[in-house]
Parts: structure tokens; C-alpha cells; sequence
């Protein structure tokens, strides 16, 4: 399942995204925001898919086919800082292939984040990049994310 949010501006590519999953029968949930408002604030939304994600129980960091959040805002820097104020949450800003399938491969992210400047197409292929990339089997990855998870309990 993906859970889906965005504020005001990435609210188009959200509601493209959402007609795309429910064509291509993509199992999602939207949290919103559900109408455009350009007084909206996009922690309400960081909060909301992060939720969801943490208390599915079906987690994307233990399979790769649990399930994961996505946010859109105007930078993705404000989606990103919220989402990982969430005990549980990694959730990467990227803007290309690249740099969501690194942040499966060595950080184990749970939660992408993509700001409101890209394409349908670019969109579909960074989620395709993040949502089928595995995490790595290297130890060092394992020790890396290990030190974030002990420094969440502190």
C-alpha cells in the first residue's frame, strides 16, 4: 500500500498520481490533502502518511512489498523534515532515479519525498526506482542505520 499526501503545491501531482495508481490498480490511500487549498500546511499531511505507515504493520523497511509513504510539497524540504520527526520514519527527498534507489540501497527509507517540479513520467520513474529497490545486504548499511534507530531511542 502506498500512502499518499501532498500540500497545495504538490496537490496536482498528487491527484495525477491517484488516477494513475487507481488505473493501473496500485493499491493507495490518499491523506490528503483532498481539495486544493492554498492555506493548507503540509505537516498536517507528513503526519498523516507517516501514521499510516507506522501503524499498518505490514512495514516497507521489513518487506519490499509493505507498504511506504509519498509526499509532495512545493521543495520537499518541509515534507521531508516533518515526515522524520515520526520515531520509525526514514524519509528521503529525491529528485531523480538515483537518489531514491541509494535511499532504499543504504538507508532503508520508508518514505519518499518528491518536490512539485517534476513531470508525471519523472514521477513514476523515481517511485518505480524507490518502490522496487531492495536495501542492501552490506554490512556497513546495516551498522549505519543501526546507529539512527539507537540514537531515535535516546
Amino acid at each position: 500500500m502506498i500512502f499518499i499526501g501532498a500540500d497545495h503545491r504538490g496537490f496536482k501531482q498528487k491527484e495525477e498520481l491517484i488516477k494513475f495508481f487507481t488505473e493501473n490498480l496500485i493499491e493507495h490511500f490518499d491523506c490528503g490533502n483532498t481539495e486544493y487549498n492554498s492555506e493548507d500546511d503540509f505537516p498536517i499531511f507528513a503526519f498523516a502518511v507517516t501514521k499510516q505507515v507506522l501503524t499498518s504493520g505490514n512495514s516497507f523497511i521489513e518487506s519490499k512489498n509493505g507498504d511506504w509513504g509519498l509526499l509532495i510539497c512545493g521543495s520537499g524540504e518541509g515534507m521531508s523534515i516533518a515526515a522524520n520527526k515520526a520515531k520509525g520514519i526514514r524519509a528521503a527527498l529525491c529528485s531523480d532515479i538515483e537518489s531514491a534507489k541509494q535511499s532504499r540501497q543504504e538507508n532503508n527509507c520508508n518514505v519518499l519525498v518528491l518536490n512539485e517540479k517534476h513531470g508525471l513520467q519523472d514521477i513514476l520513474d523515481i517511485i518505480n526506482a524507490f518502490r522496487y529497490t531492495d536495501f542492501s545486504a552490506d554490512e556497513k548499511y546495516a551498522r549505519r542505520v543501526g546507529m539512527i534507530e539507537e540514537y531515535e531511542n535516546l
